[in-house]
């Protein structure tokens, strides 16, 4: 056998190595591709996103299943897991009202900011538990779109929102737990307001601003920990909470708003961490059941009536830095009774019936 034998022969190996290779990834696609087919056409919701890429890039298969899959408008065919077709820019209101059968529901890229989800788009879907809401600016949510929903719900999307609108969850009232997805970093106003079965929230750690009202009478949230990173929390985000006994704040939070706690009657201690500055109007009002609170050194400003109606309060410090009380701050509480020094402005009925002053 000659040099050029041996060469042509080793050629020749190598081709046959690498198409076997290619032969070998191929077919292990292929069968990626078929097991994906067959978990979306059972309704798995990754099977189902991953069916989409494919789709997107050309796959006329994926396209063929996808258009089995498409709901077809008939609320009758809305049971099990639901696929809304690309190019739809809005879930209309009332749309899948009482669709008691449908468990989970997959919105199109093409839902916008604009239309959104309608009111009442999902009002009594009692089996609803998974949602997955795109990447787009899908901020708009209708009054009561998940009112009367029974159980849990999961927010699903690598993304999902950079904030979740106003009232998104209101009034979802059988809502029990939530978690919300990586990548959040706000919650609107009022979004779970009046969600009073709801005892369970997980946030994520990409969370920065509680708004207005978030969690506004949700009287069945007994816990619930705010992720380092939150530095706002809204006037009344947690009013009317009055089954909260405790609340984590991180070292983040620099200003409680007004009334945020007000009326927690069941709120037993509070830490405030040390990044905190001021303390809103009203802010622990009511909290009845407060015994012990700690202030930072930090603290510059505590609102009129911040802790107004605190009768359970045996004893407060107040730190040097407080240069500022608002009026009725401490109505009707029985443990004040040294003020620091630094304070230079006080307002009226600060301690009044108070035992002191």
């Amino acid at each position: 056998m000659t040099l050029n034998d041996d060469l042509i022969n080793k050629l020749f190996a190598q081709a046959a190595a690498g198409f076997e290779k290619q032969s070998r990834e191929y077919e292990k696609k292929q069968q990626a591709q078929a097991l994906a087919l067959n978990k979306a056409k059972a309704g798995d919701i990754p099977a189902i996103l991953e069916l989409k890429k494919l789709a997107k890039a050309g796959d006329t298969e994926a396209k063929a299943v996808l258009e089995k899959l498409y709901y077809d408008g008939n609320k009758e065919h809305a049971v099990g897991t639901v696929v809304l077709r690309e190019g739809i820019t809005e879930v209309e209101e009332s749309a899948f009202k009482e669709c008691k059968n449908l468990e989970e529901i997959v919105l199109p890229d093409s839902l916008t900011g604009i239309g959104g989800i309608g009111g009442w788009a999902f009002s009594g879907c009692s089996g609803l538990r998974k949602i997955y809401i795109p990447d787009n600016d899908t901020a708009f949510v209708g009054l009561g779109a998940f009112y009367d929903c029974d159980g849990s719900v999961k927010i699903l999307g690598s993304k999902f929102l950079d904030s979740i609108g106003v009232k998104t969850l209101a009034d979802y009232r059988r809502l029990d737990k939530i978690t919300l997805p990586d990548g959040l970093t706000e919650i609107g106003d009022y979004a779970f307001s009046f969600c009073s079965g709801l005892r369970e929230i997980h946030l994520p750690d990409s969370l920065i601003k509680i708004g207005e009202g978030a969690f506004s009478g949700c009287s069945g949230l007994t816990e619930i920990r705010l992720p380092d990173g939150v530095t706002e929390i809204g006037s009344s985000a947690f009013r009317g909470c009055r089954g909260l006994t405790e609340i984590h704040l991180p070292d983040s939070v620099t200003e409680i708003g007004e009334s945020a706690f007000r009326c927690c009657r069941g709120l037993k201690e509070i830490h405030l961490p040390d990044s905190v500055t001021e303390i809103g109007g009203g802010a622990f009002f009511c909290c009845s059941g407060l015994k012990e609170i700690h202030l930072p050194d930090s603290l510059t400003k505590i609102g009129s009536s911040a802790f107004w109606g605190c009768s359970g309060l045996t004893e407060i410090h107040l730190p040097d830095s407080v240069t500022e009380i608002g009026g009725g701050a401490f109505f009707g509480c029985s443990g004040l009774k040294d003020l620091p020094d630094s304070v230079t402005e006080i307002g009226f009925w600060v301690f009044e019936k108070n035992g002191n002053r």
